[in-house]
């Protein structure tokens, strides 16, 4: 799904009453406007070939679930004392911070029940050509991989101006303004490119390690082979209930629903490298290729080879 398909849905609602806004009728505007509304996050698509990028005024009961795209994202947190995970690393997160997610990697906010304050953010994403073509011009290719920076009393704050000065650029659309966007990106890559070389502290380092961390590593480390609740909870000494509790408490969903959107998100990964299906849903953790075909198509609304048919 493209942003313009999400604002054309929006259009679409605006005009019904909220109480018949039920999600099979909202299903059905979209098919018959030609729009696939499954999973819109797992599945967005940018626009440009090179750049896009938008504000996201998110909501205070808003649920991302656990994702990966197949372009750089670079978020700026406008707004919302979240926690955020990247792979099974997990961070705090304020106002002012950059998060900084390559493709294929996972990732997901974590907003906790008690949450108040929408988690607002302007959101770059930027294509592997346009990474590719700009290359050449940055010695240290290495600083867009996965991190977390704060700006918020450092001399890069400003940055936010260059973030939302490239979202009214795309908004408004006045003549030259992809040229315009452009500039304002590169000067945006280039202020993130001195910025992770500056001081130590800009970094944020990720919380302490809790029972929630130690068990994401473990699936991470271990996504190839069977996991289940009772053997995850006889390797950390706690009961799987304890386990269950801490996942549906934490990430809001399952632990069960999240072992699997990670091996599906390693999935695409190997998709994209051209491994064989059979192949990757054994490398993954699937007892069959039906099992991985059922659970892709479950999470995603399209198959494995629709997929790679989309991406190639």
């Amino acid at each position: 799904m493209k942003l313009s398909e999400i604002e054309q849905l929006k259009i679409l609602t605006s005009q019904i009453p909220k109480e018949a806004l039920t999600a099979e009728y909202i299903r059905k505007l979209a098919k018959d406007a030609g729009i696939n509304v499954d999973d819109a996050y797992q599945e967005l698509e940018m626009e440009d070939p090179y750049v896009d990028t938008h504000e996201d005024p998110g909501s205070a009961n808003e649920v991302v679930q656990l994702h990966s795209h197949n372009y750089y994202e670079i978020l700026y947190i406008c707004s919302g004392n979240i926690q955020y995970l990247i792979r099974s690393e997990r961070y705090r997160i304020q106002k002012g911070d950059i998060i900084i997610v390559p493709p294929g990697v996972s990732h997901q906010p974590i907003l906790s029940d008690g949450h108040k304050e929408p988690y607002k953010r302007y959101v770059l994403w930027l294509s592997s050509d346009f990474i590719k073509g700009i290359a050449p011009l940055f010695p240290d290719n290495d600083f867009l991989c996965p991190r977390l920076l704060r700006t918020a009393g450092t001399r890069w704050a400003t940055i936010s101006h260059k973030f939302y000065a490239g979202i009214m650029e795309a908004e408004h659309k006045n003549s030259g303004w992809k040229p315009a966007l452009y500039g304002n990106t590169m000067e945006l890559v280039t202020m993130l490119y001195r910025a992770v070389s500056d001081k130590e502290s800009l970094h944020l380092k990720s919380e302490m390690p809790e029972l929630l961390d130690k068990i994401l590593v473990f699936i991470e480390e271990h996504l190839s082979e069977e996991i289940t609740l009772d053997d995850t909870g006889k390797r950390f000494f706690v009961s799987r209930s304890t386990i269950s509790n801490i996942f549906r408490k934490e990430l809001g969903i399952s632990f069960y629903r999240y072992v699997t959107q990670r091996r599906l998100v390693s999935a695409k990964n190997y998709i994209l490298d051209g491994m064989a299906m059979e192949q990757i849903s054994e490398k993954v953790g699937f007892s069959d290729y039906s099992s991985f075909y059922r659970a892709f198509k479950g999470e995603y609304g399209i198959s494995p080879r629709q997929f790679k048919e989309q991406q190639c």
